[in-house]
């Protein structure tokens, strides 16, 4: 797999039209910031697969947040939120730089590879293919994991959400 990497991303690239979109609208909402750091909130069918184990809610991502800006100190941030929930009440995030749209999927796929960094739930595929796409550091969330530092967020170098590549992320709960 890691042999074909850039083949499978030239296989799977988004449609031009998309690329040239997201790029303008990332040139834009970069604007006076250092960082842009893309957070996955995924509510939809988290909320059932494996017991809701990965669904967290917004309060959760909101705390990474806040702590990805400790870990970024000095650098101007601005969160994009992307989630498959359109009536996401965003109105919990005070004093921080955040855009909350919901477009089109692969528009946001496009868009959140774009970033600098991903916050996301673990077995996530939607936002592993950001990062590998992209070649963006993702911080997985398990659920009992905080960011700490900058090393925290990782590469996805190939495409694998198997459970088997997962299990250095999760937390053993006895289950």
């Amino acid at each position: 797999m890691i042999k074909y990497t850039d083949f499978i991303r030239e296989i799977f690239k988004p449609a031009p039209d998309i690329i040239n979109r997201a790029k303008a609208y990332c040139s834009q909402v970069r604007g006076e910031v250092d960082l842009l750091i893309g957070v996955h909130v995924r509510h939809g069918d988290f909320i059932k697969w494996n017991s809701g184990r990965y669904w967290f809610p917004f309060s959760h991502y909101l705390m990474q947040m806040e702590q990805a800006s400790r870990v970024f100190n000095g650098s101007r941030i601005r969160f994009l939120i992307f989630s498959d929930d359109p009536e996401l009440n965003v109105s919990l995030v005070k004093n921080l730089d955040f855009v909350f749209e919901h477009n089109a999927v692969m528009y946001d796929l496009t868009l959140m590879s774009m970033c600098d960094y991903i916050i996301a739930p673990l077995f996530s595929s939607f936002s592993g293919w950001a990062s590998f796409w992209g070649r963006t550091p993702v911080f997985k969330l398990n659920g009992q994991n905080v960011v700490q530092c900058k090393d925290d967020f990782v590469v996805q170098t190939f495409l694998n959400n198997s459970r088997e590549y997962n299990k250095q992320f999760e937390v053993n709960t006895g289950d």
